[in-house]
Protein backbone atom coordinates (compact mmCIF):
# COMPACT_ATOMS: atom_id res chain seq x y z
CA UNK A 1 0.00 0.00 0.00
CA UNK A 2 1.56 3.33 -1.00
CA UNK A 3 1.74 6.16 1.35
CA UNK A 4 -0.93 8.77 1.67
CA UNK A 5 -0.36 11.78 -0.05
CA UNK A 6 0.77 14.86 2.43
CA UNK A 7 0.24 18.34 1.46
CA UNK A 8 3.35 19.93 0.43
CA UNK A 9 1.75 23.69 1.26
CA UNK A 10 0.39 23.88 4.74
CA UNK A 11 -1.75 26.14 6.21
CA UNK A 12 -1.97 27.67 9.24
CA UNK A 13 -5.80 29.51 8.97
CA UNK A 14 -7.96 26.62 8.18
CA UNK A 15 -8.96 26.69 4.36
CA UNK A 16 -12.36 26.13 5.24
CA UNK A 17 -12.19 29.64 7.41
CA UNK A 18 -10.70 31.15 4.42
CA UNK A 19 -12.92 30.06 1.98
CA UNK A 20 -15.96 31.22 3.68
CA UNK A 21 -14.44 34.70 3.42
CA UNK A 22 -13.78 34.19 -0.48
CA UNK A 23 -16.31 34.54 -3.63
CA UNK A 24 -16.78 32.90 -6.72
CA UNK A 25 -15.95 29.75 -7.92
CA UNK A 26 -12.33 29.78 -6.91
CA UNK A 27 -12.80 31.22 -3.59
CA UNK A 28 -11.21 34.34 -4.52
CA UNK A 29 -10.73 37.08 -1.30
CA UNK A 30 -9.02 40.04 -0.65
CA UNK A 31 -5.82 40.11 1.03
CA UNK A 32 -3.95 43.08 2.84
CA UNK A 33 -0.40 42.39 4.18
CA UNK A 34 0.11 44.49 6.93
CA UNK A 35 4.13 44.98 5.97
CA UNK A 36 3.70 46.57 3.04
CA UNK A 37 0.86 48.23 3.49
CA UNK A 38 -0.93 46.67 -0.36
CA UNK A 39 -3.72 44.77 -1.02
CA UNK A 40 -4.54 42.06 -3.43
CA UNK A 41 -6.40 39.64 -4.68
CA UNK A 42 -5.78 35.41 -3.80
CA UNK A 43 -7.42 32.17 -3.95
CA UNK A 44 -8.32 31.08 -0.66
CA UNK A 45 -5.97 28.06 -0.93
CA UNK A 46 -2.77 29.66 -1.49
CA UNK A 47 -3.05 31.91 1.15
CA UNK A 48 -1.76 31.65 5.01
CA UNK A 49 0.16 28.67 4.25
CA UNK A 50 3.62 27.83 3.82
CA UNK A 51 5.66 24.75 2.43
CA UNK A 52 6.10 21.71 4.65
CA UNK A 53 4.96 24.26 7.65
CA UNK A 54 4.52 21.19 10.10
CA UNK A 55 7.42 18.80 8.74
CA UNK A 56 9.87 18.31 11.09
CA UNK A 57 12.70 15.87 11.53
CA UNK A 58 12.98 13.05 13.90
CA UNK A 59 16.28 10.78 14.01
CA UNK A 60 15.83 9.41 10.08
CA UNK A 61 12.71 10.44 9.61
CA UNK A 62 10.95 13.22 8.49
CA UNK A 63 7.23 13.51 10.17
CA UNK A 64 4.42 15.76 9.74
CA UNK A 65 1.38 16.83 11.60
CA UNK A 66 -0.77 17.80 8.87
CA UNK A 67 -3.08 14.72 8.56
CA UNK A 68 -4.27 15.18 12.05
CA UNK A 69 -4.36 18.82 11.89
CA UNK A 70 -6.70 17.60 8.59
CA UNK A 71 -8.25 15.42 9.92
CA UNK A 72 -9.12 18.23 13.29
CA UNK A 73 -10.23 20.62 10.56
CA UNK A 74 -12.68 18.27 8.83
CA UNK A 75 -14.14 17.95 12.07
CA UNK A 76 -14.29 21.35 13.08
CA UNK A 77 -15.84 22.71 9.84
CA UNK A 78 -19.03 20.42 9.71
CA UNK A 79 -19.87 21.53 13.40
CA UNK A 80 -19.40 25.36 12.55
CA UNK A 81 -21.35 24.62 9.15
CA UNK A 82 -24.16 23.39 11.21
CA UNK A 83 -24.34 26.39 13.53
CA UNK A 84 -24.20 28.71 10.49
CA UNK A 85 -26.97 26.72 9.16
CA UNK A 86 -29.08 26.87 12.51
CA UNK A 87 -28.24 30.38 13.21
CA UNK A 88 -28.46 29.18 16.99
CA UNK A 89 -25.70 28.30 19.74
CA UNK A 90 -28.27 25.40 20.99
CA UNK A 91 -27.63 23.40 17.31
CA UNK A 92 -24.66 22.77 19.59
CA UNK A 93 -24.70 19.21 22.09
CA UNK A 94 -21.95 19.11 24.45
CA UNK A 95 -19.43 16.89 21.91
CA UNK A 96 -19.59 20.37 19.40
CA UNK A 97 -18.59 22.40 22.14
CA UNK A 98 -15.79 20.07 22.86
CA UNK A 99 -14.26 19.19 19.70
CA UNK A 100 -14.68 23.41 18.78
CA UNK A 101 -12.72 23.94 22.30
CA UNK A 102 -10.53 21.48 21.03
CA UNK A 103 -10.18 23.29 17.61
CA UNK A 104 -9.55 26.41 18.93
CA UNK A 105 -6.98 25.24 21.48
CA UNK A 106 -4.78 23.78 18.67
CA UNK A 107 -5.65 27.04 16.34
CA UNK A 108 -4.35 29.39 18.76
CA UNK A 109 -0.67 27.78 18.85
CA UNK A 110 -0.28 26.40 14.93
CA UNK A 111 -0.30 29.70 13.50
CA UNK A 112 2.84 31.82 12.10
CA UNK A 113 2.30 34.48 14.76
CA UNK A 114 2.69 32.07 17.05
CA UNK A 115 5.54 31.11 16.36
CA UNK A 116 7.27 34.50 15.69
CA UNK A 117 5.95 35.04 18.72
CA UNK A 118 7.66 32.33 21.03
CA UNK A 119 10.60 33.10 18.58
CA UNK A 120 10.80 36.61 19.32
CA UNK A 121 10.58 35.38 23.51
CA UNK A 122 13.53 32.99 22.93
CA UNK A 123 15.49 35.77 21.51
CA UNK A 124 14.67 38.04 24.87
CA UNK A 125 15.54 35.33 27.25
CA UNK A 126 18.99 34.94 25.06
CA UNK A 127 19.70 38.75 25.30
CA UNK A 128 18.86 38.79 29.05
CA UNK A 129 21.54 36.37 29.82
CA UNK A 130 23.84 37.79 27.96
CA UNK A 131 23.71 41.13 29.74
CA UNK A 132 23.47 39.08 33.40
CA UNK A 133 26.28 36.65 32.67
CA UNK A 134 28.53 37.44 29.70
CA UNK A 135 30.96 34.79 30.72
CA UNK A 136 29.08 32.09 30.37
CA UNK A 137 26.15 32.86 28.80
CA UNK A 138 26.25 30.51 25.51
CA UNK A 139 26.11 27.57 28.24
CA UNK A 140 23.18 29.12 30.15
CA UNK A 141 21.47 29.85 26.87
CA UNK A 142 21.78 26.17 25.46
CA UNK A 143 20.09 25.15 29.13
CA UNK A 144 17.34 27.82 29.57
CA UNK A 145 16.53 28.75 26.11
CA UNK A 146 17.98 25.85 24.08
CA UNK A 147 20.07 25.59 21.35
CA UNK A 148 20.53 28.00 18.71
CA UNK A 149 17.17 28.00 16.72
CA UNK A 150 16.94 26.92 13.17
CA UNK A 151 13.80 25.66 11.53
CA UNK A 152 13.38 22.10 12.69
CA UNK A 153 14.17 23.09 16.13
CA UNK A 154 11.16 25.63 15.68
CA UNK A 155 9.30 23.10 14.29
CA UNK A 156 9.86 20.37 17.04
CA UNK A 157 8.60 23.32 19.55
CA UNK A 158 5.57 24.07 17.43
CA UNK A 159 4.82 20.15 17.46
CA UNK A 160 5.43 19.79 21.47
CA UNK A 161 2.44 22.70 21.67
CA UNK A 162 -0.21 21.55 18.53
CA UNK A 163 -0.24 18.17 20.69
CA UNK A 164 -0.44 19.38 24.26
CA UNK A 165 -2.61 22.26 23.67
CA UNK A 166 -6.38 20.84 23.76
CA UNK A 167 -5.50 19.18 27.10
CA UNK A 168 -3.97 22.46 28.48
CA UNK A 169 -6.42 24.77 27.07
CA UNK A 170 -9.55 23.20 26.02
CA UNK A 171 -11.42 23.72 29.44
CA UNK A 172 -10.26 27.12 29.77
CA UNK A 173 -12.87 27.41 26.50
CA UNK A 174 -15.63 25.33 27.50
CA UNK A 175 -15.75 27.42 30.66
CA UNK A 176 -16.45 30.97 28.90
CA UNK A 177 -19.92 32.08 28.00
CA UNK A 178 -20.44 31.48 24.20
CA UNK A 179 -22.47 33.79 21.90
CA UNK A 180 -23.43 33.85 18.32
CA UNK A 181 -22.73 37.59 16.95
CA UNK A 182 -23.88 38.62 13.68
CA UNK A 183 -23.32 41.56 11.47
CA UNK A 184 -24.37 42.96 7.38
CA UNK A 185 -21.85 42.84 4.66
CA UNK A 186 -21.82 46.55 4.60
CA UNK A 187 -20.76 46.14 8.40
CA UNK A 188 -18.55 42.73 7.49
CA UNK A 189 -16.00 40.79 10.21
CA UNK A 190 -12.90 40.46 8.49
CA UNK A 191 -10.53 37.45 9.42
CA UNK A 192 -6.63 37.64 10.34
CA UNK A 193 -4.10 34.87 9.64
CA UNK A 194 -4.36 34.59 13.61
CA UNK A 195 -7.68 34.46 13.76
CA UNK A 196 -8.50 34.58 17.92
CA UNK A 197 -8.52 37.95 19.08
CA UNK A 198 -8.66 38.60 22.75
CA UNK A 199 -9.22 41.81 24.69
CA UNK A 200 -9.65 42.40 28.30
CA UNK A 201 -11.17 45.65 29.74
CA UNK A 202 -10.09 44.84 33.36
CA UNK A 203 -6.84 46.54 34.04
CA UNK A 204 -4.48 45.37 36.56
CA UNK A 205 -1.26 47.18 38.10
CA UNK A 206 1.63 45.15 37.71
CA UNK A 207 -0.02 42.55 35.60
CA UNK A 208 -1.11 41.46 32.20
CA UNK A 209 -4.53 41.09 31.58
CA UNK A 210 -4.18 39.02 28.24
CA UNK A 211 -4.69 35.12 28.55
CA UNK A 212 -7.35 32.10 28.81
CA UNK A 213 -7.70 32.08 32.35
CA UNK A 214 -7.17 35.83 33.17
CA UNK A 215 -10.90 37.31 34.36
CA UNK A 216 -12.67 39.45 32.52
CA UNK A 217 -11.11 37.78 29.38
CA UNK A 218 -13.31 38.23 26.03
CA UNK A 219 -12.17 36.04 22.99
CA UNK A 220 -13.34 36.24 19.06
CA UNK A 221 -13.08 34.24 16.42
CA UNK A 222 -14.62 35.43 12.87
CA UNK A 223 -16.63 32.37 10.76
CA UNK A 224 -17.24 33.99 7.62
CA UNK A 225 -18.29 38.07 6.90
CA UNK A 226 -21.46 38.15 9.06
CA UNK A 227 -21.48 35.44 12.00
CA UNK A 228 -18.66 35.00 14.41
CA UNK A 229 -18.11 33.48 17.89
CA UNK A 230 -17.14 35.55 21.41
CA UNK A 231 -16.20 33.56 24.25
CA UNK A 232 -16.34 35.45 27.09
CA UNK A 233 -15.02 35.31 31.01
CA UNK A 234 -18.42 34.32 32.78
CA UNK A 235 -17.70 37.43 34.90
CA UNK A 236 -19.27 39.14 32.24
CA UNK A 237 -22.43 37.24 32.01
CA UNK A 238 -22.10 37.97 35.65
CA UNK A 239 -22.26 41.45 35.65
CA UNK A 240 -24.33 42.06 32.56
CA UNK A 241 -27.25 39.83 34.77
CA UNK A 242 -26.43 42.03 38.07
CA UNK A 243 -26.77 45.31 35.59
CA UNK A 244 -30.34 44.15 34.40
CA UNK A 245 -31.31 43.13 38.24
CA UNK A 246 -30.22 47.17 39.25
CA UNK A 247 -32.16 48.48 36.45
CA UNK A 248 -29.62 49.55 33.63
CA UNK A 249 -31.26 48.05 30.61
CA UNK A 250 -30.72 48.75 27.46
CA UNK A 251 -28.35 47.04 25.45
CA UNK A 252 -28.11 44.96 28.51
CA UNK A 253 -31.17 42.61 27.54
CA UNK A 254 -30.53 41.88 24.06
CA UNK A 255 -27.07 40.47 25.29
CA UNK A 256 -28.88 38.23 27.92
CA UNK A 257 -31.93 37.50 25.45
CA UNK A 258 -28.69 35.99 23.19
CA UNK A 259 -27.09 34.00 25.99
CA UNK A 260 -30.45 32.93 27.51
CA UNK A 261 -31.86 31.39 23.65
CA UNK A 262 -29.14 31.09 21.66
CA UNK A 263 -30.20 33.48 19.04
CA UNK A 264 -27.27 36.07 17.52
CA UNK A 265 -26.26 39.31 19.54
CA UNK A 266 -26.58 41.67 16.49
CA UNK A 267 -23.63 44.32 16.19
CA UNK A 268 -23.85 47.51 15.53
CA UNK A 269 -20.67 48.96 13.37
CA UNK A 270 -18.95 50.14 16.00
CA UNK A 271 -19.21 46.57 17.73
CA UNK A 272 -17.25 45.31 14.25
CA UNK A 273 -15.17 48.25 14.38
CA UNK A 274 -13.54 46.45 17.51
CA UNK A 275 -13.76 42.85 16.12
CA UNK A 276 -12.05 43.70 13.18
CA UNK A 277 -9.50 45.78 15.26
CA UNK A 278 -8.54 42.48 16.84
CA UNK A 279 -7.87 40.66 13.86
CA UNK A 280 -5.73 43.49 13.08
CA UNK A 281 -3.84 43.45 15.63
CA UNK A 282 -3.29 39.59 16.19
CA UNK A 283 -2.48 38.81 12.27
CA UNK A 284 1.21 38.38 12.12
CA UNK A 285 1.23 39.94 8.68
CA UNK A 286 -2.03 39.54 6.74
CA UNK A 287 -5.77 40.02 6.91
CA UNK A 288 -8.31 38.48 4.48
CA UNK A 289 -11.70 40.07 3.76
CA UNK A 290 -14.16 38.98 0.88
CA UNK A 291 -13.89 43.51 -0.33
CA UNK A 292 -10.80 44.94 -0.44
CA UNK A 293 -12.00 47.66 1.95
CA UNK A 294 -9.36 47.77 4.55
CA UNK A 295 -9.36 51.65 5.58
CA UNK A 296 -9.58 50.70 9.57
CA UNK A 297 -6.05 48.47 8.97
CA UNK A 298 -4.82 51.80 7.02
CA UNK A 299 -5.42 53.78 9.70
CA UNK A 300 -4.29 51.45 12.49
CA UNK A 301 -1.29 51.16 10.91
CA UNK A 302 -0.68 54.71 10.47
CA UNK A 303 -1.61 55.77 14.08
CA UNK A 304 0.94 52.82 15.50
CA UNK A 305 3.40 51.35 12.74
CA UNK A 306 4.29 48.50 15.43
CA UNK A 307 1.10 46.91 14.51
CA UNK A 308 2.67 45.84 11.04
CA UNK A 309 4.01 42.81 12.95
CA UNK A 310 1.82 40.74 15.49
CA UNK A 311 1.86 41.11 19.15
CA UNK A 312 5.54 40.53 21.07
CA UNK A 313 6.15 40.09 24.36
CA UNK A 314 8.15 42.32 26.16
CA UNK A 315 11.33 42.61 28.42
CA UNK A 316 9.64 43.81 31.80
Amino acid sequence: MGQPCIAKLQHYVPRFLLRNFGTGKKDQLYVFDKLSGKCFKAAAHKVAAENQFYDFDYKEYTLTLEPSLAQLESQAAKIIRKLLNASNMQALSPEDRAMLARFFSVQMVRTKASRERWHHMGKLLADGIRRIAPDNSQELIEKYVGPESNRNEEALRAVHFIQSAPENFALHFLEKTWLLLKTNKKHAFCIGDHPLGMQNSIQKEFQGNIGLAVEGIEIYFPLDPENALAMWCPSHEANIRQGLVSGVKSSLERIVFAIDTGCPLQYVPENVINFNSLQIIYAERYVFSFSDDFVLARNMLRANPGLRTGPRYTAG
